[in-house]
């Protein structure tokens, strides 16, 4: 297999320095798909075992999965999916502004064909966040002349808003849920998105991915995977700080549970532990690919992230056909061969990636994106490289 960093740096060689991908950042995306895809597939299997009368015998290796898995992975790997969905916007602008090229209204199409996309995924897998984005995506065009500090004070206050709504849950709840079940019973809002809007603002949900997204918008202006020393003290900084929230929360958070405390504080705790566990997941992302042995390793989750729309709607689609088998057989698997089953399919997900952009320059679905949205169909075969000496 021919070096890797080479084949997926050569086609941006020539291109313009804002257009030029870093790798970093699909190493981090990609990153990020498998610990969704394992958390979704963690999750529908605790559904069916709780479910099921005689979940059988569980093994001792199960018991650690189940113990730690969540601790991991739950309620982290979106929130760095969003902040990286800004940071996408932040580069696409970059980019147009770069070309003189028109950028907003073509953008809002782009996330009108996003939001259906999601409407279809959303068909036959309920915890789509394609719709969410979508919608939320508009509020990255209203932020997109507003200044890097102003920005920063509205990230605080999205993210501010999401712990005071997890506080007044309760009493939130008697007017949010009645609004949601309305939403339901109409056909059109579904199509919005907007069926799981009372589920998402009560959870805090709505506001936390919407400051990320403008975090992560900041973020792409200031341009801050790009490797420099102050860019470098910078993720040492975030490396630290967030571990040490994530680390302090987490015990404040057992105590809590422990000590009987509210739900509304506890669950508020939770949600600040894994925000700060999240910025530690990017911190030590980054820090491994600077040194070249995890860079090696880091750079095959590359194509699945650069992919990602595509290996984001497959591992919907593994979780439904997986979990779709009977109950008494994926409990006689147990959860340690589950997820190992789930690993294995990411595996053949990154070769298929690999496969693929080796010849092609965009994923399936990338692909279909892109020429919807320019209204044409673009060529998607690679040119063949020629050596000219």
């Amino acid at each position: 297999m021919p070096e890797l960093t080479q084949i997926l740096t050569k086609a941006t060689k020539t291109t313009p320095i804002v257009s030029k991908r870093i790798l970093v950042i699909d190493a981090l995306r990609g990153f990020t798909l498998f610990g969704i895809l394992v958390i979704h597939s963690y999750a529908s299997f605790i559904w069916i075992w709780e479910s099921s009368p005689d979940p059988g015998k569980i093994s001792f290796l199960d018991m650690i999965i189940n113990n730690n898995l969540g601790n991991l992975f739950s309620n982290t790997l979106y929130s760095i999916f969003s902040f990286l969905f800004g940071l996408s916007f932040a580069i696409q602008l970059q980019n147009a502004i770069s070309k003189k090229k028109p950028f907003k209204r073509k953008f809002i199409w782009r996330l009108f064909i996003l939001l259906l996309i999601g409407y279809f995924h959303s068909l036959f897998f309920e915890r789509d966040i394609l719709q969410l984005y979508a919608l939320l995506g508009m509020l990255l065009v209203l932020s997109s002349n507003l200044k890097n500090k102003t920005l920063l004070l509205l990230s605080s206050l999205f993210f501010i808003l999401s712990i005071v709504v997890i506080l007044v849950n309760t009493e939130l709840s008697e007017i949010i849920v009645p609004l949601g079940e309305s939403a339901r019973a109409l056909g059109f809002l579904e199509l919005l998105g907007l069926g799981k809007f009372d589920s998402q603002i009560l959870s805090g949900r709505l506001f936390s991915t919407a400051s990320l997204f403008i975090l992560g918008f900041f973020a792409g202006r200031k341009n801050i995977f790009k490797k420099n020393s102050e860019n470098n003290r910078l993720f040492n900084r975030v490396l630290y700080t967030s571990g040490v929230i994530a680390v302090t929360s987490y015990i404040i958070f057992k105590w809590s549970s422990i000590n009987a405390w509210p739900e509304a504080c506890t669950q508020a705790i939770y949600a600040v532990e894994r925000i700060a566990q999240s910025f530690f997941y990017v911190a030590v992302i980054v820090k491994l690919y600077q040194i070249n042995l995890f860079q090696n390793i880091l750079n095959y989750l590359v194509p699945a992230g650069k992919m990602g729309l595509t290996t984001y709607i497959m591992q919907s689609a593994f979780i439904i056909l997986f979990y779709n088998l009977s109950a008494s057989t994926i409990n006689h698997l147990g959860l340690a061969n589950a997820i190992g089953i789930t690993c294995i399919f990411f595996i053949l997900q990154i070769l298929f990636a690999y496969c693929w952009l080796s010849r092609y320059r965009y994923g399936p679905l990338e692909w279909v994106w892109r020429s919807l949205t320019h209204l044409e169909w673009l060529p998607i075969q690679k040119q063949p490289i020629y050596n000219v000496r």
